[in-house]
């Protein structure tokens, strides 16, 4: 059953810490997520992933860490299981949005420095 859906809304919202993780918890609310997985298209940034940890879910499924990654280790430390699936047609569609948007896939993620300097 899923309990809460949520997508990354940096751009539409300008709101950088609005990512899909945080959108889904804030629509669905106040509740238990111990026993509850959470999917995610990219690997958590370190905000989401402490949520992800806070709010005590005991699984997240990572669709992509080729494009994003850094923090599985650090929720696998807390206890919480992290599946990698890396697919390819997601990896394919994120590599391009990176390609055609780079100040925002660096702004999203954590090399908004790197994105700064080269204005």
């Amino acid at each position: 059953m899923i309990v809460g859906i949520g997508h990354n809304t940096l751009v539409q919202d300008n709101d950088p810490y609005n990512h899909g993780e945080t959108s889904s918890i804030r629509n669905v609310g106040r509740q238990d997520f111990s026993t509850t997985m959470i999917f995610t298209t990219l690997s958590s940034c370190d905000i989401c992933a402490t949520l992800i940890y806070m709010r005590q879910f005991n699984r997240v499924v990572v669709g992509d860490v080729t494009n994003a990654s850094g923090n599985e280790q650090m929720l696998r430390e807390k206890g919480v299981k992290v599946d990698i699936l890396e697919d390819l047609a997601g990896i394919a569609f994120y590599a391009k949005y990176r390609a055609e948007k780079p100040e925002f896939g660096m702004e999203d993620w954590k090399d908004l420095a790197t994105v700064r300097k080269a204005a």
